[in-house]
């Protein structure tokens, strides 16, 4: 989870590590027990590490951070 922190190691990328899939496991393993909704005041989708930060723009970040949360 290290490789995905940003600069000032505060928040995480979702889409740059291994931990998204991680999350979606913990969630789903509490939604296969009731629990269908959770709170995620926490998540900064903007976060990116340095390089990505330098190589791609905010818009495009924040989309690829969302991704795993949005149902399509």
């Amino acid at each position: 989870m290290q490789k995905s922190l940003n600069e000032k190691k505060g928040a995480m990328s979702f889409f740059e590590a291994a931990s998204c899939p991680i999350l979606m496991e913990t969630l789903q393993y509490w939604y296969d027990r009731g629990i269908a909704c959770t709170r995620f005041d926490f998540v900064d989708f903007g976060a990116a590490t340095p390089e990505t930060e330098r190589r791609r723009r905010p818009r495009e970040i924040r989309a690829r951070n969302a991704d795993p949360f949005v149902q399509r």
